[in-house]
């Protein structure tokens, strides 16, 4: 090869920088096919600085089916990686479908939930409800029997004062019995 380098030998080959295409745009009127059956390569040296044996042309040839075929075998290596990349999404996606069907579970369950607790708190309203108008009966019913006992504490206390008054009429009674019937074995 010549000390020009890779871009002066992609040049020479019509797809450097310069833009020359053909091996009349540079400068070759006759030539071989190459190595690998691209272009055409000059049979002998030239005075251009782009020119190249066919030595020079093999080697570049090689040096590139070399470098794609790295090139090949990273590409093998990202499409397995892709693949692998794939897989873990449909996993992820499996699982992303696997909650989400879970959280719709969740969702009815949150639904079944709530109605449950909404009647819960209608029967607690009922129930204190009910709670209030049972405290209202027992207080009127405990003011009733205070008003009954009053009455009966009243009754009682006449008893007692009758029975005093009779255990009193009773002992006078008594001792005018016993009077009489003295008054009577006496005489008799």
């Amino acid at each position: 090869m010549t000390s020009c380098g890779f871009g002066s030998m992609l040049a020479s080959i019509g797809r450097g920088p310069v833009g020359r295409t053909g091996p009349a745009a540079r400068g070759l009127s006759e030539g071989v096919v190459g190595a690998t059956g691209h272009g055409r390569v000059p049979t002998g040296q030239s005075d251009s600085p782009h020119t190249m044996t066919s030595a020079e042309y093999t080697t570049l040839m090689d040096f590139l089916a070399t470098g794609f075929a790295r090139m090949d075998t990273r590409f093998d290596r990202l499409e397995a990686r892709q693949d692998a990349l794939e897989a873990s999404m449909s996993r992820l996606e499996a699982r992303q479908e696997a909650l989400e069907t879970r959280m719709d579970g969740l969702d009815a369950r949150q639904g079944s939930v709530e109605a449950r607790l909404s009647r819960s708190e209608v029967l607690w309203e009922s129930m204190r409800h009910e709670i209030r108008l049972l405290a209202e009966g027992m207080v009127a019913l405990s003011e009733r029997l205070d008003r009954r006992f009053d009455g009966i504490q009243v009754q009682f206390d006449r008893f007692a004062v009758d029975f005093g008054t009779v255990q009193l009429d009773h002992g006078a009674r008594l001792q005018a019995l016993e009077g009489w019937r003295r008054a009577q074995g006496s005489r008799g």
